[in-house]
């Protein structure tokens, strides 16, 4: 900043003026001598100060503070002088003087301007609130309307949006002791406040006690208000002013207001950090005996048993170890200067390229603009020369601290990371903070204390403030990735730093920054409370308030924290008494998911008490899943009570366009009828409950059927919901599509179970309801607007959907797997934009019994078009396994489909007068036969005679897809079984894969290690050695398969010699043992190899990559290889290509492996942390990727 003074600084900004235009504006500013100068200024004069970038006065303004405030009459001159200048009008408020306000606007724009600082930084300082008053009364602005007139202007005009920075005129000082000091006029103006104003008084108050204690009655009916983003931080002012006063001005506000009202009050009384006292104002209103006692009491319970707790404000934390210094050694120092040239090469090809890329490009569309990849290439060479120049000093600083060189010098080392060898966490802080551990830290670095972290930032010349922000920043998912840092390595930190975590948590006044606004960081915290040995006071009103609050978000995240602190028994107990019934259900879920013979007694208790029949329906099933006989509850009697009570009302409006007058018939298991009115009362409850699930409760409601009408009515309900999802409220559109659902409703009915004309029908049903879908929902599906996700979301809101219907689903779960799977199967394929519903058909299947919707959930799992959809399943299948006690794989082995093979590994095709043999061999394929055993190409057309000749086909057909769908899959399972040496015992292996029609074929195609003897499967399932000796299979053998890391090079070439006649698309000895050196978590030897982007589709295609996530739904840099029973997978970086993909040169980039966590892709794993046999197999495919 200059030390020039105003009118030289001035004088500087005007210097494109003409020297008389500038002498006179000069004159009249500082000097007054011609008082209407400005009134004589000319329309060119005007034109051209007005040409004049604001900018250029920056430095003016900050100077103001030189003009002594006797001359305030130069700055109103100046204010003069700018109202007049203007060649366009400038909006003036009735509250402020023109000259007053054209200064004003003036300096915000110079400041908001400067490219040196963000508007919300804007360094007001002598413009303060007294200063603009005192420019007002030299404009003659009455006195007394003076302090009306500022605030209506400075905080009464704040628009809607709630910011919790001051910005703008809001930034002016001297503004809350002003409010304080006028208290009468911000009193006046308060009842024409807008919430953007209420919320920028909030906003002062937080940074000023004294004006939150002064207006705590309008803090406090702000902590209550309706609207979230005043009461959140409101509250959070509200917790800083006394107790006394705050339980003071609760009190009365209990006494008035709606139940929601109340509630709110009950909220803010819990968060006062006064537990005895809180609860004498709770039962003080309870004693008056007015409406809200059952809330009133429930919270005095809640604070009872928060006092019982006991938690302290602060917790008590073991004290911080500082990390240990480390000396790099020459291996270290030597493998930085390594992997710096290496680098610096690296860059210098890429500028070349670049170069080139950029010539052709211009000849190609001369004159247009080309970026600055080829000026960015060059600054990572320059920088690559200062750090390899500077390796002495930069080795001093991370081996002792102290002054840390330019931060450039250390830039380089951020891309060659994964190359340096001897480096320990000190090291690594020094050289990049915390991005050590979002890269991937090794396993024994992954707890270090994050105050560690910090204190090491501090030693090596980090301010406290930002060593604290930056280990802060760590622990939230930010733009570009999940928290870097675990939450047991943050326990420490938050409990010495709570005030950063408090904001998050709403219970501080703040915002943070850096953070996409949609994300909800609570979620990024509440891990770190349940990691923490105590929970602190201020905690428990918030985390209990997200466990049974209507919120679902957060929900299960709080209730963990509640269940890890001893807390979570009685609070869920107690939430069984709450008003809500979205919440009491929830609160029946909580309680029987934490079990135990209380949990039985409570919901026992409930039940007996419950009147709402969706909450009973919930009970019910919570106390079957606790084991308690609930067979009472599913007598015919009991049921049809249900149904009466449930439809006393009458049928909900949002269900009149269910066909409920074509329900099937059903009868129970013993034969008798089911009345109509029961299964209209099951319709009802699966919409009310809006849970594909049915609570748990209509799948046992299900199971009081006869099969055959459990399967008849699920079959209805599953195709009458489809139809419902296509169609839109018109009644002819809606009519055809149930009249397809009841068609193939009655059609499947008289077919056998494992008829093949079942997948005829179902491709037919799809046909016909597809077949009257409006022209946006086709368009919105065509395979070529497939990745404009954007533009196909905007049209969403047009398509038909069932998804709040999505409850009925729960009905559908007994409809026999193979025909389930392929109605699910076919809406997954037609129907993939619509994620709710396909998120609801996949609970539908995991409800399911049978292997087919079993193995669907499987394969969706390891691979689906959609993350979150693939995600999904993959939650869905832990779950069944988890209820079955098997693991993920073992339900997999288990549900293995046999596509109609019998053990002979065929199936007969029965014409009628005829029959054919369909036979699976080593090509992996069917191959056909006539029942002599004469091969045949197809299958022959059919005779006059052969009357069951299209059912025949038909069979033919689905058995050929789903064969084919199995091999797809078990060829990747064994692959990824391969790749994480997962073992089997003898007996398991037998019965699951040797002995299976299908997999015995796949695994007699390796090479297995049976407890260290090398053998290979024949397809009659005998074991024998490379050199042809069988080998006896042992029950508790154990079986994996061989892998050139678990090899050596003899044994792989004796079975590469005697390899098996076919394969199953991958190389089994293809790879070959990679040298781990260091902390390596990155290959990057074909960074830059150029190649196109078509030729690296189809390869990854044969590697099995599939596309990474779009960041902006068009383009993408990454091919990525997923693992996701460990939670990790391959990461392939390239130049990039966008949708839909055209042939385009690209470059290919360096290949990692990153860690798969339940948010999303977490950071990089290192080498050493993987199995062998999957790092040589990743470092294989990238070594085909670069090959010509």
């Amino acid at each position: 900043m200059t030390s020039s003074g105003p009118r030289i600084l001035l004088a500087d900004s005007l210097a494109e003026l003409d020297a008389v235009l500038r002498h006179d504006i000069l004159d009249y500013v500082f000097d007054g001598s011609d008082h209407d100068y400005p009134s004589r200024l000319s329309q060119n004069d005007r034109a051209v100060f007005s040409s004049i970038d604001t900018l250029t006065r920056t430095d003016f303004y900050l100077q103001l503070e030189s003009i002594e405030r006797a001359d305030d009459e130069t700055l109103v001159r100046w204010g003069r002088f700018l109202s007049a200048a203007r060649v366009e009008p400038l909006y003036i408020p009735g509250t402020m003087p023109s000259s007053v306000w054209a200064l004003l606007m003036d300096a915000l724009s110079a400041f908001s301007r400067n490219g040196r600082r963000r508007s919300a930084d804007i360094p007001f300082t002598s413009i303060t609130i007294e200063r603009i008053a005192a420019l007002m009364r030299l404009e003659q602005v009455n006195e007394n309307d003076l302090p009306r007139k500022l605030i209506a202007e400075l905080i009464g005009s704040a628009d809607s949006y709630a910011r919790y920075r001051a910005t703008g005129l809001r930034a002016i000082p001297g503004m809350a002791e002003f409010l304080v000091t006028n208290a009468d006029a911000l009193e006046d103006l308060l009842p024409d406040f807008t919430y953007g104003a209420l919320f920028e008084l909030v906003r002062i108050a937080a940074t000023h006690p004294p004006l939150a204690e002064m207006h705590v009655e309008l803090i406090a009916a702000l902590a209550i208000h309706g609207d979230k983003t005043l009461r959140v931080p409101s509250l959070a002012v509200l917790r800083g002013v006394t107790p006394a006063r705050q339980l003071a001005v609760l009190e009365t506000l209990l006494e008035t207001g709606s139940a929601a009202h109340r509630e709110r009050v009950i909220y803010a009384l819990e968060n006062v950090p006064d537990i005895p006292a809180a609860m004498g104002v709770l039962e003080r209103a309870l004693a008056r005996g007015k409406k809200g006692t059952v809330e009133i009491d429930r919270a005095i319970q809640r604070l009872a048993i928060y006092e019982l707790y006991g938690a302290p404000e602060h917790i008590e934390v073991p004290a911080m170890v500082p990390l240990a210094e480390n000396v790099l050694d020459d291996a270290a120092v030597e493998s930085i200067r390594t992997a710096v040239t290496d680098y610096r090469a690296r860059q210098s090809r890429l500028v070349e390229s670049a170069k080139k890329e950029r010539e052709d490009f211009l000849k190609k569309y001369p004159g247009n603009a080309t970026g600055n990849l080829v000026e960015s290439y060059e600054q990572h060479v320059v920088e690559a020369d200062a750090t390899l120049k500077a390796l002495p000093q930069i080795v001093d600083y991370l081996s002792h601290g102290g002054e840390a060189p330019d931060r450039t010098l250390l830039y380089p080392l951020n891309h060659v990371s994964h190359r340096l060898v001897g480096f320990a966490p000190i090291n690594w802080v020094r050289q990049s903070g915390t991005s050590y551990w979002g890269r991937g830290a090794s396993d024994s670095h992954r707890e270090i204390d994050a105050r560690s972290i910090a204190h090491a930032l501090i030693q090596s010349g980090s301010t406290v403030n930002s060593a604290n922000i930056h280990v802060f920043g760590s622990a939230l998912t930010d733009y570009f990735s999940g928290p870097s840092l675990l939450p047991s390595q943050l326990v420490g930190f938050m409990a010495e730093n709570p005030h950063l975590f408090d904001v998050v948590l709403g219970l501080e006044f703040g915002e943070i920054e850096g953070h996409w606004s949609g994300n909800d960081l609570r979620a990024d915290v509440l891990p770190i409370l349940e990691a923490s040995p105590r929970l602190a006071a201020r905690y428990l009103p918030l985390v209990t308030d997200l466990a049974i609050g209507t919120a679902k978000s957060n929900r299960a995240a709080a209730q963990r924290v509640l269940q890890k602190h001893g807390l979570a028994e009685r609070i869920a107990e107690e939430s069984l008494r709450v008003g809500n019934t979205e919440i009491r259900t929830a609160a029946v879920v909580w309680v029987g998911s934490l079990g135990g013979d209380w949990a039985v007694d409570a919901l026992a208790q409930q039940l007996e008490q419950e009147t709402v029949p969706t909450v009973r329906a919930t009970i019910i099933a919570a106390l079957e899943r606790l084991g308690r006989n609930i067979g009472v509850y599913l007598q015919p009697s009991a049921l049809a009570s249900e149904a009466a009570k449930g439809l006393a009302k009458g049928l909900p409006k949002e269900m009149e366009w269910f066909p409920f007058a074509d329900l099937p018939t059903a009868a129970y298991a013993d034969g008798t009828e089911v009345p109509s009115d029961v299964l209209r009362w099951w319709i009802v409850l699966g919409f009310t409950l809006k849970d594909p699930a049915g609570a748990g409760l209509l799948p046992l409601y299900l199971r009081t059927l006869s099969a055959e009408s459990a399967s008849e009515l699920g079959r209805f309900v599953l195709t009458t919901w489809i139809a419902r999802d296509a169609t839109k409220d018109d009644a002819v559109s809606m009519e055809k599509a149930f009249a397809a659902a009841s068609r193939y409703s009655g059609i499947v009915k008289a077919l056998a179970l494992d008829d093949p004309e079942i997948t005829r029908e179902t491709l037919l049903f799809f046909d016909i309801v597809d077949a009257d879908l409006p022209p946006e929902f086709s368009l919105a599906n065509s395979r070529e607007l497939d990745y404009f996700e954007r533009e196909r979301l905007r049209e969403y809101g047009k398509v038909p959907t069932a998804t709040a219907h999505r409850g009925i689903l729960s009905l559908c779960s007994l409809v026999p797997g193979a025909e389930l799977a392929e109605i699910v199967r076919q809406y997954m394929r037609r129907k993939h934009l619509k994620r709710a519903q396909i998120d609801a058909l996949l609970v539908v299947l995991s409800l399911s019994g049978d292997p087919e919707p079993t193995q669907l959930l499987v394969a969706t799992a390891r691979r689906y078009r959609t993350a979150g959809i693939q995600k999904r399943a993959g939650e869905l299948v832990d779950a069944i396994a988890e209820a079955r006690g098997w693991s993920t794989d073992e339900l997999a082995d288990r549900m293995i489909p046999t596509a109609g093979l019998d053990s002979s590994r065929s199936f007969v095709l029965d014409y009628g007068p005829r029959s054919f043999v369909a036979r699976f061999d080593t090509s992996l394929k069917l191959s056909l036969e006539t029942a002599e055993g004469e091969p045949i190409k197809a299958l022959p057309a059919p005779r006059k005679a052969d009357d069951a000749a299209a059912a025949a086909k038909t069979q033919w057909t689905a058995n050929k897809k789903e064969l084919t769908a199995v091999v797809a899959t078990q060829r990747r399972r064994l692959y990824d079984a391969m790749c994480l040496r997962r073992e089997w015992t003898g007996a398991e292996w037998r019965e699951r894969l040797l002995e299976h029609p299908i997999m015995g074929v796949l695994v007699a195609a390796l090479v297995w290690h049976v407890d260290g003897i090398t053998v290979r499967p024949d397809l009659d399932g005998t074991l024998r050695t490379v050199d042809g000796l069988p080998v006896e299979l042992t029950p508790d053998a154990r079986v994996s398969i061989a892998h050139p890391t678990t090899l050596d090079a003899s044994a792989i070439e004796a079975w590469r010699a005697s390899e098996a006649s076919y394969g199953l698309g991958f190389d089994q000895f293809g790879a070959t043992p990679i040298a781990i050196t260091g902390t390596e978590s990155r290959r990057d030897n074909l960074e830059g190899t150029e190649s196109e982007s078509f030729r690296l589709r189809s390869r990854a295609k044969v590697r099995e990559w599939s596309r990474g996530e779009t960041g902006d739904d068009v383009t993408f840099f990454e091919y990525v290889k997923r693992f996701d029973t460990v939670g990790l997978e391959g990461v392939l970086s390239f130049s990039g290509s966008s949708l839909p993909e055209t042939n385009i040169p690209i470059e290919l980039g360096a290949l990692t492996v990153r860690r798969i966590t339940p948010r999303g892709s977490g950071g990089a794993a290192q080498f050493s942390e993987l199995p062998p046999a999957l790092l040589a197999e990743l470092v294989a495919d990238y070594e085909f990727f670069g090959t010509e």
